[in-house]
C-alpha cells in the first residue's frame, strides 16, 4: 500500500529515496532487530520497580516491530511493481565517544524513534523519567552499550 501510494505521487521516471531502520543479518530474530526495544523495556521495568509505573502498564505494552534486510526490501519493491530499485545498501552506524557520551547519544537515538509510541501508552508526563532512566542504565553498564544502528537506503525510480 505504501509503495502504491507513493507511486501515485511520483512522476514517471521520478525518484524516491527510502531510509529504513533495518538489519544486516538474514535472520529476522537476530539481536540487531530487537535489542533497542529490550533496552527500553529494561528502563521501564526499573521504573516499575521504583513504583513510578504500574506493572500492568508494562505488561500490556506491545510494539509489533520488524526490521527488514536490504534483500527483503528489494523483494517487496519488485513484487509490488511500481518502482525499479536503482540502488540499495545497508550499513551499520556505530556511536563513538566516551562511555557517558555513547550512553547519552544512544538513548537519544532510541528516543527519536520510540517516543511517540511510548508516550501514547505510558503518557507524556513519564517521557523524561523513562528516557533519563534509559540514559542512566546505558551509562552505568557498558555491557549493554549500543549495538550499531543498521540503516537500509533504497533509491527507487518510478516505472513508466
Amino acid at each position: 500500500m505504501f509503495l502504491r501510494s507513493r507511486s501515485q505521487e511520483v512522476v514517471p521516471n521520478g525518484c524516491a529515496v527510502l531510509i529504513l531502520h533495518g538489519r544486516q543479518s538474514p535472520d529476522p530474530s537476530s539481536k540487531e532487530c530487537c535489542a533497542t526495544w529490550g533496552l527500553l523495556a529494561g528502563a521501564i521495568a526499573a521504573l516499575v520497580s521504583e513504583g513510578l509505573i504500574e506493572e500492568e502498564k508494562l505488561d500490556s505494552f506491545n510494539v509489533p516491530y520488524y526490521t527488514p534486510s536490504a534483500k527483503e526490501v528489494q523483494d517487496v519493491v519488485e513484487r509490488e511493481g511500481s518502482f525499479a530499485v536503482e540502488h540499495i545498501d545497508s550499513f551499520a552506524v556505530c556511536v563513538e565517544g566516551n562511555l557517558f557520551n555513547i550512553g547519552e547519544k544512544f538513548a537519544k537515538r532510541i528516543r527519536a524513534f520510540t517516543e511517540s509510541v511510548v508516550a501514547h501508552h505510558f503518557g507524556e508526563e513519564l517521557m523524561r523519567k523513562i528516557y533519563d532512566k534509559l540514559t542512566k542504565l546505558l551509562i552505568e553498564d557498558s555491557s549493554i552499550q549500543a549495538e550499531p544502528a543498521v540503516t537500509v537506503v533504497v533509491v527507487l525510480n518510478k516505472k513508466l
